[in-house]
């Protein structure tokens, strides 16, 4: 699978990173580009959409060459989603791997994303040095938002 890293472990039962907030019944539909409501894919549908995306950017960057199409911050949260939906944890090492950008750049979008209210930073409890990163719960809903409106233009 494209989105494992080096180093990927099942999350710890006493971490609790962002990313596994339940559904709200107004979160069950999104608007589509039309104004009408959309079905909101299960957070398993949501997740293959995550994958393929990623992983045609990574075909991309092979197909045209890496660095031309950059989106660090993008890839970040969608590495973020499918990692943490699968009960992974996702270290900000491994989220600056999964960016395909230099680290420096990485941990610049990841702040942007913290300040946005996407993600979340939770230490690792048995190492105090190392942090996991989560999607916060906007960033889980809006994530789900995103992902149903192309899954169900994909999908259809």
């Amino acid at each position: 699978m494209a989105l494992m890293h080096h180093g990927d472990r099942p999350m710890p039962r006493n971490a609790r990173p962002g990313g596994f907030a339940q559904a709200s019944d107004a979160d069950r539909r999104s608007d589509g580009a039309d104004g009408a409501a959309r079905p909101t894919l299960s957070r398993m549908q949501a997740v293959e959409v995550a994958r393929a995306v990623y992983d045609a950017r990574r075909q991309r960057d092979r197909l045209f060459g890496e660095g031309l199409f950059a989106d660090p911050a993008w890839d970040i949260l969608l590495d973020t989603f499918v990692r943490t939906s699968a009960g992974r944890v996702q270290s900000v090492s491994a989220a600056c791997i999964g960016a395909a950008a230099p680290a420096t750049t990485a941990l610049r979008h990841i702040a942007l994303l913290e300040q946005a209210g996407l993600l979340e930073r939770t230490r690792d409890p048995g190492d105090g040095r190392r942090v996991f990163l989560g999607l916060s719960e906007h960033g889980s809903r809006q994530m789900i938002r995103w992902l149903s409106m192309l899954g169900s233009d994909v999908l259809a």
